[in-house]
């Protein structure tokens, strides 16, 4: 079996599936995982795939023409999901879809256990990402800097940096993934970055927050107190449309 080992990256794996392709690997004997996650098996025969922004432009680009825009932004979805198989089940999925031309029809295979993959992920990925849309708390730092933390199950960072920079192009923000030490960071009409291995800037510590941040905060809170209704409180219902691993980091739950 040969292991193409790609980065944990969309850029990455995109590199890795490029690679796949350019050395005319045999799908049935061919894998894409991942490095932090790769368990060597005996008789693998392992390749590191180079990640180049190049050879990813021109996977996407040929992923549009063929599958079109849509298909390829839920290919990219099941690329971010929290599970060790995901590099690998969208790489024989585009596999399936060149060789029978499947184009527009790509994820309507269902009888291949790849597609099938591919939107099971795709859909996890896809509901925790609008709920942290709308569930991410961004508060201002004495820096003034703005700054949101998360525990997300799934690598959404990118997703969530591409769509708050859209959003908020002339402030200076930070989403930290608390889960994984990952930061991305956003200056004010500039190009944004990630950083590895960062201290969590509030976990625990309110002093880094702006005096009216803490203002603002405790009367965001008590409104939300002043506008329940206790008669009508279900406690079910309240955890099916806000899960509770999203509240730990929610001002209003603070």
């Amino acid at each position: 079996m040969i292991v193409v080992i790609c980065k944990n990256t969309i850029e990455g794996i995109y590199s890795g599936i490029y690679q796949a392709y350019e050395m005319k690997c045999d799908p049935t004997d061919t894998r894409l995982a991942l490095e932090e996650e790769y368990e060597p098996e005996l008789f693998d025969e392992c390749i590191e795939a180079s990640t180049a922004p190049e050879k990813a432009v021109k996977v996407k680009r040929t992923l549009n023409r063929e599958f079109g825009r849509e298909n390829t932004r839920h290919l990219t979805y099941a690329l971010v999901a929290g599970a060790a198989d995901r590099a690998d089940a969208v790489y024989h999925t585009i596999v399936v879809g060149l060789k029978r031309r499947l184009g527009f029809r790509v994820l309507e295979n269902l009888a291949d256990p790849y597609v099938i993959r591919v939107l099971e992920l795709k859909r996890a990925v896809e509901n925790e990402f609008l709920h942290l849309r709308g569930f991410l708390r961004f508060r201002e730092l004495e820096s003034g800097i703005l700054y949101a933390r998360m525990r997300p199950h799934h690598y959404v960072l990118e997703l969530l940096m591409n769509h708050f920079e859209d959003r908020l192009p002339g402030e200076d923000f930070i989403i930290y993934d608390a889960e994984r030490g990952i930061a991305g960071v956003h200056q004010k009409d500039m190009e944004m970055y990630y950083v590895n291995q960062i201290g969590d800037q509030g976990k625990g510590n309110t002093t880094v927050y702006s005096d009216e941040e803490l203002l603002y905060s405790e009367w965001f809170r008590g409104f939300c107190k002043s506008i329940a209704i206790k008669e009508r409180k279900n406690t079910d219902l309240q955890r099916q449309m806000l899960p509770l691993r999203f509240r730990s980091d929610m001002t209003e739950f603070l």
